[in-house]
């Protein structure tokens, strides 16, 4: 088996346990009136692998955490912190987007309209956790020297 298949492979793999591991989640813990509902999502992740289709694996993880980010703040970070210790990154470091946050932040300057809406949709996930005081220490300043710069509010 060529290294491409076996990463495409071991990729598709983890796309179905994040978002088998979310779907699960959110039907065992808050969402009783919607079991099959999520019961029917759990049947198009299987189908989805069991098909090796990889584009439609990376769409389903990304639509897991648009259901999970549905619920309340205090859900989430339950969520959160089980993926973490299930997978090492939780729903808002799952993409590229936490790299691109922390090159931003380092930077000490943002950019254009895409970092600053980037930094700001990141902001508002994590702003009610006190547990990111310091991250949010970092990043309003950003904002606000952007807001200037451009006159964007």
């Amino acid at each position: 088996m060529s290294k491409g298949l076996i990463e495409n492979q071991q990729e598709l793999e983890f796309h179905k346990n994040w978002s088998l591991f979310i779907f699960n989640f959110l039907k065992e813990n808050y969402s009783s009136n919607r079991n099959n509902y999520y019961d029917e999502i759990v049947k198009i992740v299987l189908m989805t692998y069991e098909l090796k289709d990889l584009r439609g694996m990376r769409i389903l993880s990304k639509e897991s955490i648009r259901f999970a980010k549905q619920y309340s703040k205090e859900q989430i970070k339950i969520l959160n912190q089980e993926l973490f210790e299930q997978f090492g990154m939780d729903i808002y470091t799952y993409n590229n987007n936490a790299k691109r946050i922390k090159e931003i932040i380092k930077r000490g300057e943002i950019k254009n309209l895409p970092e600053y809406e980037l930094l700001l949709d990141y902001l508002e996930d994590i702003f009610e956790d006190a547990a990111n005081q310091e991250e949010i220490d970092k990043i309003n300043p950003l904002l606000e020297a952007y807001q200037r710069k451009t006159g964007k509010v």
